[in-house]
C-alpha cells in the first residue's frame, strides 16, 4: 500500500514557506485531487489513481515565481529524494517521476497517469474563474513582470498563457470542459483590455494579496465583489476550491 497520507503530510510541511504563493500546498493538493479524478474519467485503475495523486502533490514541489527557468528538473530531483525516503519501489517512483516530467507541455503525455497530471494542472488549475484570482497573485510575486505596469503584466501573461494552452492542444474528449474553463480567463482578459471596472478591481485586489504573500484561498474567500461580474467569478472560484465542481465537470465529458 502506498503511503499517501504520509507523503501528503510531508509535502504540506515542506511547503509552509514556498517561494511562490501561486504554487503553494493548496495548488498541489487540488492538482492531486484533479489528477486522481482524471484517471477515473480515463478509466484508469485504483493504483493509477493513487500514483496520480502523489504525482499531483509533488509536481511543483520546487517552484520559483518565474516562468523563465524550468522548475521541472529540480522538482524531479527533489521528488526522487522524497520518494526514496518513503521507500517506494523503483518502478513506482519512475512512473511518478515521468508524470511530473511531462506535466509542462501539451501533447507529450504517453499514458493515463501522465495525461491526468497534465490535465489537472492545465484545465483545472490554469483555467476557470479560479485562475483569474491566482494570476493576480502571481503578477505581484513574479520577477517576470519587473518593469511592467500591472496592466502590461496582466495582458502579457494572459496572452502568452492562453496562446500556449488553447483549446486546440487538448483532446476532443474534453472539448466541452475546455470551452467552459477557457471562457472565464478569456472573458476576464477582454474585459480588462476594455478597462471594465470589475476586471480592474479584481486584478488590483488580487495583486495586493500577492504583494503581501497571502494565499489564494484567503483572497477568494475574503474578496468583496462590487459588481455582478466579479461576484460570478468569486462564486465559481469558491465552488472550485471547495471541490463542488466535479459533478458538473463530469457531465461535460
Amino acid at each position: 500500500m502506498l503511503p499517501i497520507k504520509e507523503i501528503e503530510e510531508f509535502v504540506k510541511s515542506e511547503t509552509k514557506n514556498v517561494d511562490s504563493i501561486a504554487h503553494d500546498f493548496g495548488h498541489l493538493k487540488r492538482t492531486a485531487i484533479g489528477a486522481r479524478w482524471f484517471v477515473k474519467i480515463l478509466n484508469g485503475d485504483k493504483k493509477e489513481q493513487d500514483l496520480a495523486y502523489i504525482a499531483g502533490l509533488l509536481h511543483d514541489i520546487v517552484r520559483a515565481p518565474t516562468d523563465k527557468i524550468s522548475h521541472i528538473k529540480n522538482g524531479v530531483e527533489k521528488t526522487r529524494k522524497i520518494l526514496e525516503q518513503f521507500k517506494l519501489e523503483k518502478t513506482v517512483t519512475n512512473k511518478i517521476i515521468e508524470a511530473i516530467k511531462m506535466h509542462g507541455e501539451p501533447g507529450i503525455q504517453k499514458d493515463v497517469l501522465q495525461q491526468s497530471v497534465f490535465l489537472a494542472d492545465k484545465i483545472l488549475e490554469a483555467m476557470g474563474a479560479y485562475v483569474v484570482f491566482r494570476r493576480a497573485i502571481y503578477h505581484a510575486e513574479s520577477s517576470d513582470f519587473s518593469g511592467m505596469s500591472l496592466e502590461e503584466a496582466t495582458i502579457y501573461h494572459y496572452t502568452w498563457r492562453m496562446k500556449k494552452f488553447n483549446p486546440s492542444v487538448f483532446h476532443k474528449k474534453f472539448s466541452k470542459l475546455i470551452t467552459y474553463q477557457y471562457y472565464w480567463p478569456l472573458h476576464f482578459l477582454n474585459a480588462f483590455k476594455r478597462k471594465e471596472e470589475w476586471a480592474l478591481y479584481l486584478e488590483r485586489i488580487g495583486y495586493e494579496y500577492g504583494s503581501k504573500k497571502l494565499p489564494i484561498e484567503k483572497l477568494i474567500k475574503n474578496f468583496e465583489p462590487k459588481f455582478k461580474e466579479d461576484e460570478k467569478y468569486k462564486k465559481e472560484a469558491l465552488f472550485y476550491i471547495q471541490g463542488k465542481k466535479f459533478e458538473e465537470f463530469e457531465k461535460m465529458i
